[in-house]
């Protein structure tokens, strides 16, 4: 691995240990990891190149992820490569666009606060990821523990390979929309070499506890933005938090550019106090400089701007009576009353093929999530006590 690519972290003992916890990982979920590498062999991905991705895994500015995945393939039996390309197949088959609100403090009924995310697929695999990926990747939310990290968190997904977190012990929350690019071949997209955005997701809720230290660790960080990403897809991606204290912060960023926009920045949202939102294009920095789709772009206005603009006006007709009722309503909305695309819960329609394949609701406070698989409309909402869960109860 090159030195210059090197990235340090203030907490050494995550890199000291990442073989260790790896290798632990391994060994309780090889069934888990046996079941994926079935899977994914049977999957129509053609477009995986083997050598691109074991070249990336070695030139990787990401030492702790290097080390815990070396450990993960001792610990499963299944060797870096196979892993490699197990998690390339299924992050080509989650190309996902998605809708988060958060509210707080002033805009909720009883001082509350809220993360609310829809998790959408945007290609027409519906079927192969719900019937087959997802009851293994969000039959039940998983919990780290004893990692190398401060604090354990739970999350969705495959351990290491495809993390979805959800919160830490510390009450702090997650939500995430993933960027959509220009396919404008003239405009400027803001590229280069960092940390992957999916290990500082995950850093983010092994070592910190508010989204003050979300905040400070992400601007500190040399962040990676690939218009072609090989390991992971969602290196532009826009992360949602939530803490036990009642703060929010929305960060959108590229390699280059950084803004963090928190509850209480109504000079960059325009908006009352203590309620953000979030889809898949950057509101808040300048696209021209990012990237990031823009709405004169193309013959129809993208859902992603449609969803946002909804999504904030739910939230203002609200303002100051959201509870869990009206976060139910948000993540299950159908503007005038119509499935398509273009709603937060999306169906597929002529236009684009996209649907809300789950959902949660994360009240930190109490650590409480709420979440349903499949479409949010049709479905009931599951209840987890996350303080029992990280108690071992």
């Amino acid at each position: 691995m090159s030195q210059k690519n090197k990235i340090s972290f203030s907490e050494k003992k995550l890199i000291d240990f990442a073989y260790d916890s790896g290798f632990e990982t391994g060994k309780k979920y090889s069934d888990l990891y046996r079941s994926i590498k079935k899977i994914s062999s049977y999957s129509n991905i053609k477009d995986i190149n083997k050598k691109e991705i074991i070249n990336d895994f070695v030139e990787s500015s990401d030492s702790y992820f290097v080390e815990e995945l070396k450990g993960l393939s001792e610990g499963c039996n299944i060797p870096i490569e196979k892993l490699l390309i197990i998690q390339k197949t299924i992050n080509n088959l989650f190309k996902v666009g998605c809708t988060t609100t958060l509210s707080t403090g002033v805009a909720t009924k009883n001082n509350e606060t809220f993360l609310t995310q829809n998790f959408d697929l945007l290609q027409d695999l519906h079927n192969y990821v719900d019937l087959i990926l997802v009851p293994l990747i969000i039959s039940k939310c998983k919990i780290t523990r004893d990692t190398s990290g401060k604090y354990n968190y739970a999350f969705w997904g495959i351990p290491i390979l495809f993390e979805i977190p959800i919160m830490n012990d510390q009450g702090l929350a997650f939500g995430g929309n993933s960027l959509l690019l220009t396919k404008d071949k003239s405009r400027f997209i803001d590229e280069g070499n960092g940390m992957s955005i999916f290990l500082l997701e995950r850093l983010s809720m092994m070592t910190c506890k508010n989204v003050q230290e979300v905040a400070d660790l992400w601007k500190k960080t040399t962040r990676a933005f690939r218009k072609k990403t090989r390991l992971f897809f969602w290196d532009g991606a826009t992360s949602c938090w939530c803490d036990k204290k009642g703060e929010i912060l929305i960060i959108e960023q590229t390699h280059n550019h950084f803004i963090s926009v928190f509850g209480d920045s109504q000079d960059i949202t325009n908006a009352p106090k203590d309620i953000l939102w979030h889809t898949n294009h950057h509101q808040w920095l300048d696209p021209e400089k990012t990237g990031s789709i823009k709405i004169d772009e193309g013959v129809h206005t993208h859902p992603s701007f449609i969803r946002a603009n909804r999504a904030r006006e739910i939230l203002e007709e609200n303002y100051g009576n959201v509870d869990l009722n009206v976060c139910k309503k948000i993540v299950r909305d159908h503007h005038n009353s119509k499935r398509s695309s273009y709603s937060i819960c999306c169906h597929p329609d002529k236009n684009y093929l996209a649907k809300t394949i789950f959902s949660w609701i994360s009240m930190p406070k109490k650590m409480h999530i709420y979440w349903t698989r499949g479409s949010p409309c049709e479905y009931n909402f599951k209840h987890v006590d996350l303080s029992k869960k990280f108690d071992g109860n």
